[in-house]
């Protein structure tokens, strides 16, 4: 699961070509949503020009698309970057919770 995690590089999201949104981890526990809406999004991505923020951290990066706005003043990408944000966001281990009872 971890090496999935890679899926939502800045890097990878902004390809032309990129995976499906079912390869994406941890998509039909965490997201809850319409899934053709997110699709659509996780499309759609690479159609903005995120300048340097590709090159950036990927919580950097996905907290621009998040607040990106289309000309109607909509956040276009609004269910794609909260779900990167939300992933990217978990903890790697749980070593700290293991030391307190050890």
């Amino acid at each position: 699961m971890l090496k999935n995690m890679t899926l939502l590089s800045p890097k990878i999201a902004t390809s032309a070509v990129k995976p499906k949104v079912t390869e994406l981890p941890f998509i039909y526990t965490q997201f809850k949503g319409d899934l053709s809406s997110f699709e659509t999004e996780w499309k759609q991505v690479n159609l903005v020009d995120w300048g340097e923020a590709v090159h950036k951290d990927p919580v950097e990066f996905w907290g621009k698309v998040l607040e990106y706005e289309d000309a109607g003043r909509e956040r276009a990408f609004e269910n794609v970057a909260k779900f990167a944000l939300k992933i990217l966001c978990l903890p790697i281990s749980n070593a700290d919770v293991e030391r307190v009872f050890s």
